[in-house]
């Protein structure tokens, strides 16, 4: 298999002091802290995990004008496609079963990571990837992006050639308001609740 060495587009900057609503993403090691917070708190996404077996579930957990953060719910052989996140910064978690990330090197070669329960990877912008549940149980994963998705190209797995690339629609989000306040600050909540 042979891909185009270009596959993985060039870091735009990655900055953590990046104004909130900008274009500018996040850190993506911000985003991974994120993710990684979330993931801790089950009672928080767990209601609203779907699997699908027709299509993979989706449900838009938070959104900001800086980032959002998505809960996928992965049924046995679903995937994405080999795709990038447009000008966007990623990091995600799986808090269920296990899926394999595939990234597309600039050598043209891909690399394989599996992801069990509990782990996480940070995609900066310009990775090429695809996400996949390879095994027979269920998966479940938190997605972070900043700046919010506005498009995914999608790339065929053996030029490397764009295909076609995807306006996304934004959907509200699933949680706000004080349940976001607790579910990104618990112990300031636990502490208000004290006093």
């Amino acid at each position: 298999m042979s891909l185009t060495p270009s596959i993985t587009r060039p870091d735009r900057s990655l900055s953590s002091s990046a104004q909130p609503g900008g274009d500018t993403p996040l850190d993506p090691s911000f985003l991974a802290e994120l993710v990684a917070g979330l993931a801790a708190v089950e009672e928080l996404w767990r209601p609203h995990a779907v699997h699908d077996a027709d299509h993979r579930g989706s449900v838009r957990l938070v959104a900001t004008s800086a980032y959002e953060v998505w809960l996928l719910g992965w049924t046995p052989g679903q995937g994405v496609e080999l795709h990038d996140h447009g000008g966007s910064s990623a990091a995600l978690q799986v808090v269920e079963g296990e899926l394999l990330e595939v990234r597309w090197q600039s050598t043209g070669r891909p690399s394989h990571h599996r992801l069990p329960t509990g782990a996480g990877r940070v995609v900066p912008s310009g990775t090429v990837h695809d996400v996949l549940n390879v095994k027979t149980q269920l998966a479940t994963s938190l997605h972070a992006y900043s700046p919010p998705l506005s498009s995914m190209t999608y790339y065929d797995p053996i030029t490397g050639e764009a295909k076609r690339t995807e306006a996304v629609v934004p959907k509200p989000a699933a949680i706000s308001g004080p349940t976001l306040a607790h579910a990104l600050h618990p112990a300031g909540s636990q502490h208000r609740a004290r006093s």
